[in-house]
């Protein structure tokens, strides 16, 4: 099996610079509307009892038109946090920067880089999103509590803005913001709410309240949609969908025996993580790995092993049949055909795209001769130590 490493509460974010009880920067959620739901049927999905299937049977019987795009080595890129795809164009976040790649030779474009501490520069670039009807990038920096928006074109500046609360993760959908919010982001010791969304002025609503579980984490659990925002809350066996009328339903539920959210109530730090992690076996979805298309959903569970790390694992909900896969990846045996990339970062429709950090490396673990995909195959024999990464895409059927 193809494990990779899960950090429970990879990326908390520390506040050691202002106290929570500065009133200059709380916010107040008297004034601020919640969000409605609306009534809904919504999807069960059975992770206990998901149906086993091989790396090779996933890619036969369940996608097509899988393809590879290596990107060249003009610029050395490093570990590639975002992906976004548009029209012909891969977007990358790393290290603070924006890399812009032709999507089908791999050519390198352009780079946007304005770090720094002047004047329309940002500090800290945690995602971006990319707006085709705007022709723009926005690119979030919550350390300044700003937005910076770039051209789609050329990757220079247009505008940046002031936005009302500083979230790593913020979404755009017409003219409202819909912003991730951690606790502590809101200076606001007695609540805080995980989605609040402005017009870039004022807050227009709020959802979801926090539970003491996600206190201390941070991952993107936030999606844009063509119909609206999906959103993931840390740890939760529900999928929600908020409208454009600012209504949310509730689209998705796991059914998960070994679930962590039955210890929502309870806050938990680095120390007593661990201690769950002894006294009991617990999954969870990764929410920022939930990934629909229209035709089905591909997703990863984080697993403790018998060590008490936690591994991902990968599954594969198909929306025609209302089957629920396992995905058995595999780098310890003989790899036939084509392996899943070693992270799914973005879909759009019903093409996923992921990314191979390091196809050299790749070869101590996939001899090149027992490969019987062609384009697989000549990645793998021809990969030089330093290239940057292969960029693999595939269709669902």
């Amino acid at each position: 099996m193809k494990n990779i490493f899960y950090s429970l509460f990879t990326g908390i974010f520390v506040f050691t610079s202002c106290s929570l009880n500065n009133d200059e920067f709380k916010i107040s959620y008297d004034h601020i509307p919640q969000m409605k739901l609306t009534s809904s049927k919504p999807t069960y999905i059975d992770v206990d009892g998901a149906t086993k299937i091989s790396e090779e049977a996933f890619f036969k019987n369940k996608t097509f038109n899988i393809s590879f795009t290596k990107l060249d080595n003009t610029v050395p890129i490093g570990t590639i946090e975002k992906m976004r795809v548009y029209k012909d164009r891969f977007y990358f976040l790393s290290e603070d920067k924006l890399y812009v790649y032709n999507s089908k030779s791999g050519k390198f474009l352009f780079m946007i880089d304005a770090k720094g501490h002047g004047h329309n520069e940002y500090i800290l670039l945690r995602d971006f999103q990319v707006l085709p009807k705007e022709e723009l990038i926005m690119c979030i920096d919550d350390m300044q509590k700003k937005l910076f928006f770039f051209s789609m074109k050329d990757g220079k500046l247009v505008k940046s803005i002031n936005s009302l609360i500083g979230t790593p993760y913020v979404r755009k959908m017409g003219n409202l913001y819909f912003h991730d919010v951690l606790f502590g982001n809101d200076f606001n010791d007695d609540e805080t709410w995980q989605i609040l969304v402005s017009n870039g002025k004022e807050f227009k609503r709020k959802g979801f309240r926090i539970f003491p579980i996600q206190k201390n984490a941070m991952r993107n659990n936030i999606y844009e949609t063509n119909s609206g925002i999906t959103f993931a809350p840390l740890f939760s066996d529900t999928i929600y969908h908020i409208n454009k009328k600012l209504q949310y339903s509730v689209s998705y539920i796991f059914k998960n025996k070994h679930s962590i959210w039955s210890m929502r109530n309870e806050e938990l730090d680095f120390k007593n993580s661990q201690h769950a992690e002894k006294k009991s076996s617990y999954s969870y979805l990764a929410s920022d790995t939930f990934w629909e298309s229209n035709n089905g959903i591909l997703f990863q569970m984080a697993v403790s092993d018998k060590d008490f790390r936690e591994n991902l694992m990968t599954y594969y909900y198909d929306k025609i049949s209302k089957e629920n896969l396992l995905i058995e990846t595999s780098w310890s045996g003989p790899i036939n055909y084509v392996t899943l990339p070693d992270q799914l970062m973005y879909n759009d429709s019903n093409t996923y795209y992921g990314i191979f950090a390091d196809m050299h490396s790749l070869k101590s673990y996939i001899n090149p001769k027992f490969v019987k995909h062609n384009g697989f195959k000549k990645l793998l024999s021809d990969a030089k130590s330093g290239d940057n990464p292969v960029i693999m895409s595939f269709e669902i059927k």
